[in-house]
């Protein structure tokens, strides 16, 4: 909880910002980490949904990069392990 209260005290995150820690999804037995959830610049709803678990974390990402959503050069700050994981899953 305390990396996550760091991740989350950031000024580019809206304080009006909804956050939800372990949410249960209904009627399922399984239950999200984090949801973080608000309104963009346009006034459209938008919502990010967090896993803490590494190992899909990381597959996450690589689809992510895959996807050009994001580029490995935004992934400066991680760890080096996670960057070649992520490296190595994409040159698959």
């Amino acid at each position: 909880m305390n990396y996550m209260y760091k991740v989350l005290n950031d000024d580019e995150i809206p304080s009006d910002a909804g956050v939800a820690m372990e949410f249960n999804i209904p009627q399922t037995s399984k239950r999200v980490d984090f949801i973080i959830s608000g309104y963009g610049a346009d006034s459209d709803p938008e919502v990010v949904i967090i896993e803490l678990n590494k190992g899909e974390a990381i597959w996450d990402i690589a689809i992510l990069v895959k996807k050009k959503v994001i580029t490995i050069d935004d992934l400066e700050g991680f760890s080096e392990e996670l960057i070649e994981a992520v490296k190595f899953i994409l040159s698959r």
